[in-house]
């Protein structure tokens, strides 16, 4: 059990199904970074309860040692990068 902001729960490995319905949410929101929060039903569906665009990561960075931060201002950096390519792009 793991508790974390009032709520408990179980942490669980996602497998490729629920990798592949998390990229899925983000992609359709339009989301570079999320936290998502999903529910696996006994017959193998998912349910997304929540997609944060703005999700609070450093408990996790502190207690597992992830370079959370790190990999996220890289992301962000390649973000600005392709964004500032694209544009210059479009605009030849």
């Amino acid at each position: 059990m793991v508790q974390f902001g009032g709520a408990a729960g179980t942490l669980a490995a996602l497998g490729a199904k629920g990798l592949a319905v998390m990229q899925a949410l983000a992609d359709e929101l339009r989301l570079l970074f999320a936290g998502i929060d999903l529910k696996q039903t006994p017959d193998g569906d998912y349910f997304c309860f929540e997609a944060n665009p703005c999700p609070g990561f450093l408990y996790y960075e502190r207690h597992t040692g992830q370079p959370i931060s790190a990999a996220l201002a890289d992301l962000l950096r390649g973000s600005a990068a392709r964004s500032r390519h694209e544009a210059a792009a479009a605009m030849s």
